[in-house]
């Protein structure tokens, strides 16, 4: 078996863009806060192609249905991230075995806040429910905001609140994330790093929104269900177009 994974990684290094993926995009030779610009690189991207693809009035005021919507596409990117984060890291081991994520490796940290996102949607909206509200009534009693102005903030609390969540985490590196950093430099003790972010993270934004922004118990749980049911409806459906979609290719 060893001899056999051997062999897929000699294969796999010839055509397999592990330095890029583990680096994310390269990021990770930055001279500084490659952790923070690989979170923001990725929620930015993301952000924005959704959007173009759905449009600023939809992900931005059409919550909780466009929440569940996002919540959905982030767990799927995250599922396909943690998987090349794997083979990426595995395979760029082999090629620079000083490579660590202290430095060069960043793909973990991606991985963590698109995680992040995916499961802490509820928490989200109500922060950023709360963020809108007070800002509204900014605008409202002391400024004369004009209209992109309103759009462009509720985009920036709609994308710094996790940010913001997450890179706290980073900079505290609570246990076990220093321990494991310090102690081990493999693919699975990366992945965890970035892992135990995320959890911490989540507990940070679901505390948030317990205390401060009237967020229940209730509420979050009915959310987490919706976008559950969500993905593995699309799912399906994406599964059922690429079988119709190979079938008729083989038929032809």
């Amino acid at each position: 078996m060893e001899i056999i994974w051997a062999m897929l990684e000699k294969i796999l290094s010839k055509v397999f863009p592990a330095k890029t993926i583990s680096s994310f995009l390269g990021i990770g030779y930055l001279p500084s806060w490659q952790s923070y610009w690989s979170s923001f690189l990725i929620l930015f991207v993301n952000d924005v192609i959704l959007v173009l693809a759905y449009g600023n009035d939809f992900v931005l005021y059409r919550m909780p249905n466009s929440g569940v919507v996002v919540a959905a596409i982030f767990a799927k990117l995250a599922i396909v991230m943690l998987i090349l984060q794997l083979v990426g890291i595995s395979i760029f081991h082999t090629q620079d075995p000083a490579a660590n994520s202290s430095e060069n490796i960043v793909i973990q940290i991606a991985t963590g806040q698109v995680l992040t996102v995916a499961l802490s949607m509820p928490a989200i909206m109500s922060i950023y429910y709360t963020a809108s509200r007070l800002y509204g009534n900014v605008c409202k009693h002391i400024l004369q905001c004009p209209f992109w102005f309103n759009d462009f903030m509720h985009l920036f609390f709609f994308f710094i609140i996790p940010y913001t969540f997450f890179n706290v985490v980073e900079v505290i590196k609570p246990w076990p994330i220093s321990s494991i950093q310090l102690s081990y430099n493999n693919a699975i003790s990366i992945t965890l790093e970035g892992i135990f972010h995320t959890v911490y993270a989540v507990i940070l934004l679901y505390l948030t929104a317990f205390i401060f922004c009237d967020l229940t118990m209730h509420d979050a749980i009915a959310l987490n269900k919706s976008i559950a049911q969500y993905v593995k409806e699309s799912s399906v459906v994406l599964g059922d177009y690429l079988h119709h979609t190979v079938k008729k290719i083989n038929i032809e």
